[in-house]
């Protein structure tokens, strides 16, 4: 079992990077959601899908054990592009990272569930042109 989760914070809070695992879209990741799934025994490479303004999030391999808990927390915060680099402003980054039990709990139990079958996809997200 995964559970993936992404706190309620302001930075990149109307965005909603979709998720994938193993190359297949489960779902869109909202500020303050979490959601779970079920995977065979093995590794995993969990994925965000981000329209070409985001900074591109690293693949994270995660190998699952039968009858054990896997948390995932999506992170997000604005990267400074520098002003020598002739573009000052902010490139909004969102990364995946494994966390233990005992504070993913904690930060889970203040996030709504986020139902994966009824949640909508990257490709049919505001955040691609069409």
């Amino acid at each position: 079992m995964i559970y993936i989760y992404r706190p309620d914070v302001f930075s990149n809070s109307l965005i909603s990077p979709g998720l994938t695992l193993d190359g297949k879209e489960l779902m869109l990741i909202e500020n303050g959601g979490y959601s779970y799934f079920y995977t065979k025994p093995g590794k995993h490479t969990l994925n965000l899908k981000l329209s070409g303004d985001y900074n591109k999030a690293d693949d994270l391999i995660i190998t699952t054990r039968p009858n054990r808990k896997h948390f995932v927390k999506l992170i997000t915060y604005n990267k400074s592009t520098g002003y020598f680099a002739g573009n000052i402003g902010f490139k909004r980054t969102f990364n995946l990272i494994h966390v233990k039990e005992a504070a993913a709990e904690t930060e889970i139990a203040e996030c709504g569930y986020i139902n994966p079958v009824k949640s909508e996809k990257f490709e049919k997200s505001y955040l691609v042109d069409n």
